[in-house]
């Protein structure tokens, strides 16, 4: 299956700053990555735009810090939760701020791996995710796996409505 990113960073836009240097590390590292202030054209509906991007993204990082969830990063975890229903071929970490606990974050996603993305965990943070990134890329993947067409359904309404 090919993937139009490698890595989707859902977040809360206040821990932007600290996306960002994720962001810069995996791009300088050749991944694809999927960041809203890099990735959204505004004159496409944003809801949209995330849900064919979590779609067709092979991992998707779920990040959570001490500002807790946003507007958006809440809108990005019901895409993300919906799609995951519906097909599993898009794997799920969970960020960890320094000092964030993964009993802090939303039930829904305590069962997923984590990941600690503090000052100290950096760089094995990065490594981590590239590695699956790249193990979730080298599975052979069935025509069932492969993400609907652009359109194909309204994800944004299923995840409001769920």
């Amino acid at each position: 299956m090919l993937f139009l990113h490698d890595v989707f960073l859902a977040h809360n836009s206040q821990e932007k700053p600290w996306l960002r240097k994720i962001y810069d590390e995996l791009i300088a590292r050749g991944k694809r990555v999927f960041f809203d202030e890099e990735s959204i054209r505004h004159e496409e509906p944003i809801a949209e735009q995330l849900a064919f991007a979590i779609r067709h993204s092979a991992l998707i990082l779920v990040y959570f810090g001490p500002s807790g969830q946003g507007r958006f990063h809440k809108l990005e975890a019901a895409l993300v939760r919906r799609l995951r229903q519906r097909q599993r071929s898009a794997e799920l970490i969970v960020g960890l701020a320094e000092g964030a606990n993964i009993e802090d974050t939303p039930a829904y996603f305590q069962s997923f791996p984590e990941l600690n993305f503090g000052p100290l965990y950096f760089e094995d943070g990065i490594s981590r995710v590239i590695q699956a990134v790249e193990r979730i890329k080298a599975k052979p993947q069935g025509d069932d796996a492969r993400p609907a067409a652009r359109g194909a359904n309204n994800d944004f309404l299923d995840a409001v409505a769920a």
